[in-house]
């Protein structure tokens, strides 16, 4: 708080005179107070204007939610404790109170007594706050018609799917709207079908409540995979007849029936006529070489 500036103030000690005050302390310098000085006039000074327009400020923006009991409290809170320095020390305080213990005490009980009134209507109040906003809850919802509600930017979703864009946009406060981009009827699942154009378009500053229309693209039909064409097997052809086996070369002709050996001079086949044939003796023989005998008989000759 604020010092007391040095001055001739009444003697705490003697009503009957005056003392002066260097600031800090009482001095030694005294003198009997003319009889208009026996009761001094209350003077405010600077600081009690201030420190009471504070108090006054305090306890008014305090009543806002604690009606008088919190009005009570605050003053009580600044009183209190200039009440008991003015007690302990007989200073006037901000209050500029009188050197007599009689008004530090009146301010001191008075402090007291709002303060247990302030703590006990402050109390009742918030007993009985609920039982009256019972009522006023369901008018909560309802924005009050001073109120100006904020344009908001309206966010990007091209590309999202459908879901996703619905989900931001209605969480900023607009409504969605949403329409198949050829004008089919949409399905109830719209999980696969993705944002192709939103209006009014991404960066635009709406206030909540208004309506935003996006244009839905279905997903992409499958390509389904071909189904092999099976090669037609063309029938086996007839089994072609084996082809006749080239005719077997003709044997050699037979050769002639070997001969043994012969005799020479002895008598041989007619058939033999001509052939040649060996003897015992190593040399070779010709029948009928020498034609035929007498009796018309071929022989081995030499």
């Amino acid at each position: 708080m604020t010092q007391t500036p040095p001055g001739w103030y009444p003697d705490p000690h003697n009503s009957s005179r005056v003392r002066w005050w260097d600031g800090q302390t009482w001095t030694d310098q005294t003198f009997m107070a003319p009889a208009a000085q026996m009761k001094p006039k209350w003077v405010p000074t600077a600081s009690t204007w201030i420190v009471g327009a504070v108090a006054i400020v305090c306890a008014l923006i305090v009543s806002m939610s604690g009606g008088i009991g919190g009005f009570l409290l605050v003053l009580s809170l600044f009183a209190l404790p200039t009440g008991i320095v003015a007690l302990i020390s007989s200073r006037p305080t901000w209050l500029r109170l009188p050197a007599s213990k009689g008004a530090a005490t009146v301010v001191t009980v008075a402090a007291v007594i709002a303060l247990f009134v302030g703590a006990f209507t402050a109390g009742l109040g918030q007993v009985s706050t609920p039982r009256a906003s019972q009522p006023v809850a369901h008018q909560t919802s309802t924005p009050s018609a001073t109120e100006t509600p904020k344009a908001i930017v309206v966010v990007d979703v091209i590309g999202r799917s459908a879901p996703d864009a619905a989900v931001i946009l209605s969480g900023d406060g607009f409504t969605v709207e949403t329409e198949a981009v050829d004008g089919s009827s949409l399905p109830s699942d719209l999980t696969s079908w993705s944002v192709i154009s939103e209006s009014p378009t991404a960066g635009t500053r709406l206030l909540p409540g208004a309506v935003i229309a996006l244009r839905l693209q279905a997903p992409p039909t499958p390509t389904p995979t071909p189904t092999p064409t099976p090669t037609p097997t063309s029938a086996a052809p007839a089994p072609q007849p084996a082809p006749a086996p080239p005719p077997a070369p003709a044997p050699p002709p037979a050769p002639a029936p070997g001969q043994g050996l012969v005799i020479p001079g002895a008598f041989c086949p007619d058939a033999s006529v001509g052939q040649s044939a060996q003897a015992a003796n190593g040399r070779t023989y010709t029948c009928g070489s020498k034609g035929p005998d007498a009796n018309g008989h071929y022989h081995w000759n030499s």
